[in-house]
């Protein structure tokens, strides 16, 4: 369960690169992390690596479906 004072952060920009930094700073920040991207591959390495504070969803946020 979420407390009150806990950090939840939605990075929508994949599981590689910029977005994959972004969710590690939030990790190493304390924060608990859902990763949004089309790619499930680089999601699912990046959630092995924090399976504790990490989460990913498969999604193409371009579309509306």
């Amino acid at each position: 369960m979420i407390g009150e004072n806990s950090k939840v952060v939605i990075v929508t920009d994949d599981g590689t690169g910029t977005g994959e930094a972004i969710a590690e700073r939030f990790v190493e920040a304390a924060a608990r992390v859902l990763v949004i991207g089309r790619r499930e591959t680089p999601l699912a390495a990046l959630a092995k690596q924090y399976p504790a504070q990490l989460s990913y969803l498969v999604a193409d946020l371009t579309r509306a479906e």
